[in-house]
């Protein structure tokens, strides 16, 4: 199903970008912007599944919340596969440049622990 809502311009714009592929796929700017902007659309999915589970966790409704859950747990999953095809995004890559700005053993340690 198409997203509504807030998420729909996300998804319209990111479409229209993987139409690109074809001509500027080899660019490593065009994949950064692309999965960047993936992620802002999974974001926008993500913010509309979370609210309509809160809103039926808080109507005690336990099927319409199960189904969200259910449907949140699908989005997280995209997002960890979006964003494992760009190396700017991963989290290994992230902790080690956190790590590099301290001075201090302990201080790296310790902008780890933030990264995470």
């Amino acid at each position: 199903p198409s997203p509504r809502g807030p998420a729909a311009p996300f998804v319209a714009v990111w479409q229209s970008l993987q139409e690109l592929s074809d001509k500027v796929g080899s660019s490593k700017a065009y994949r950064f912007d692309l999965v960047d902007f993936g992620r802002e659309a999974l974001t926008a999915i993500f913010d509309q599944h979370l609210s309509s589970f809160r809103a039926a966790v808080s109507q005690k409704n336990v099927s319409a919340a199960q189904a969200e859950g259910a449907r949140i747990l699908i989005v997280m999953d995209d997002f960890d596969r979006l964003l494992s095809t760009d190396e700017n995004f991963m989290l290994g890559r992230w902790l080690k440049m956190a790590r590099s700005w301290g001075a201090t053993p302990e201080e790296q340690r310790w902008l780890d622990w933030n990264a995470r």
